[in-house]
């Protein structure tokens, strides 16, 4: 498990993802509030949808068109995790 933190802009739109992964890699992505323990709206990938050819990397909004954008300014958290 990996953590990241990240600051971010209120009103700039964000997509967060995880690529390029080794054979046999699967990850699985979260993005936090800034209190660090409140997901994002949507802020949980497996695998990315609407990425063609299909992959096993991790996308939050999870669908490709999507972006976050945050109302308020602040650091926000980013867990990346091997999907077993």
């Amino acid at each position: 498990v990996d953590y990241f933190k990240v600051d971010l802009a209120a009103g700039s739109r964000y997509e967060f993802k995880t690529q390029t992964l080794g054979a046999g890699m699967d990850s699985r992505l979260y993005v936090y509030q800034t209190d660090g323990v409140t997901l994002i709206p949507d802020g949980y990938n497996d695998d990315a949808r609407g990425v063609t050819p299909f992959t096993l990397a991790s996308r939050v909004p999870d669908v490709a068109a999507n972006f976050f954008t945050p109302t308020a300014a602040g650091t926000y958290y980013l867990k990346v995790e091997h999907f077993s």
